[in-house]
């Protein structure tokens, strides 16, 4: 990582839009933050958000916040993504459509698109999981706003963060300017604690230490049964406050680096996973 490359969060922003050949990209503290203001900056009030029933609770958070009508839908019998005609039949009057990419599975945005009643006024592809190669960009249309995330357990994992990819650079624009009215002010403190989860994050995952954690973890307790999930929106989802960090903390010059340093690698990235998918499917 040199002094260059993690100088500020237009460098990376650049060179996310160069690798996806699309006119802008935004930095971003979480996908979810990303998700909700291109909602935000999209529809109004009574325009219905259509996401996935089968997706984390963050993405749902999004969708919440976001001020629209939520409407979730099942997924596939037989996958993890949206069944593709209850899509069809469900895009009708203003929407947005939130399409999560789980695990890498990743949809047809072009068939995603045809024959709908009628167009989203957004559409957010969650490409959370997935390493950003060029082919998932040329998907994109003029509407599609896409976020592939830096956080713990996604594949391009650098300590902090997401960003967003968009054909349309106003709603990029759009974006940045509820980014930057959201975000603390930087401070040495985070740097140096970023850099610490970061470091016993990544030394966690060596094969040493993890084989043996394994063999040292404790029986679970036993636990009482989960309570069913309630049928209404969390109450603090669709409050203005508290917002916590995953909206609100700004990067730092390690975990930018990280995220350049692995965008540089993406290719390889991509081509080791067909490998991986190739033995798998041989086997």
């Amino acid at each position: 990582m040199t002094g260059g490359e993690r100088k500020n969060v237009q460098a990376l922003e650049r060179a996310f839009a160069e690798q996806s050949g699309c006119p802008a990209a935004v930095w971003l503290p979480s996908a979810r933050a990303g998700i909700c203001w291109a909602l935000r900056a999209s529809i109004g009030a009574d325009t219905k958000v259509f996401g996935p029933a089968f997706t984390c609770a963050a993405v749902h958070e999004a969708i919440a916040r976001s001020g629209g009508y939520p409407v979730v839908l099942d997924a596939a019998a037989d996958g993890f993504l949206m069944d593709e005609k209850a899509l069809l039949h469900s895009q009708s009057g203003k929407n947005a459509l939130v399409l999560c990419e789980v695990y890498g599975h990743a949809y047809d945005l072009e068939q995603v698109s045809q024959s709908v009643p009628s167009r989203p006024l957004v559409r957010i592809v969650d490409m959370a999981m997935s390493v950003p190669h060029r082919r998932l960009f040329d998907r994109l249309q003029a509407s599609d706003f896409a976020v592939i995330s830096f956080g713990a357990g996604k594949s391009m994992y650098s300590g902090w963060g997401a960003v967003g990819i968009a054909r349309s650079s106003a709603l990029a624009q759009e974006v940045r300017q509820q980014r930057d009215a959201m975000l603390y002010r930087p401070s040495a403190s985070l740097w140096c604690r970023r850099s610490a989860e970061i470091l016993a994050r990544t030394a966690g995952q060596h094969p040493l230490l993890y084989s043996s954690a394994g063999r040292l973890r404790l029986p679970a307790p036993s636990q009482a049964p989960a309570e069913p999930a309630a049928d209404t929106i969390p109450a603090v989802w669709v409050e203005d406050t508290p917002m916590d960090s995953l909206w609100r903390l700004p990067s730092t010059p390690v975990d930018r680096g990280l995220a350049l340093w692995n965008l540089k690698r993406a290719g390889r990235f991509m081509k080791s996973a067909w490998r991986w998918r190739g033995v798998i499917t041989t086997i």
